[in-house]
């Protein structure tokens, strides 16, 4: 199960790192030709893909085991 979110931790990481190089090799030209408002658009980004650590109709990764109990019930004769 930590092994699973280590996993994950790792993946997002490796996403929004893949996000990030783009963004600051281009800052310079995002300041001198685009708004403001289109640096702050994509530092949104990368800021709600680190809260989310999973893609929303992905599957979680996480299962927990539910325990299955049989149960027989004897009938007495009157």
């Amino acid at each position: 199960m930590l092994e699973s979110v280590f996993c994950a931790v790792l993946g997002t990481s490796f996403s929004v790192t893949l996000l990030l190089v783009p963004i600051l090799l281009f800052s310079p030209l995002l300041q001198k030709y685009f708004q403001p408002k289109v640096s702050c658009f994509l530092w949104a980004i990368v800021a709600v893909r680190l809260l989310l650590p999973t893609i929303p109709g992905e599957q979680p990764q996480i299962s927990i085991p539910v325990p299955s109990y049989q149960i027989s019930l004897e009938q007495e004769e009157m």
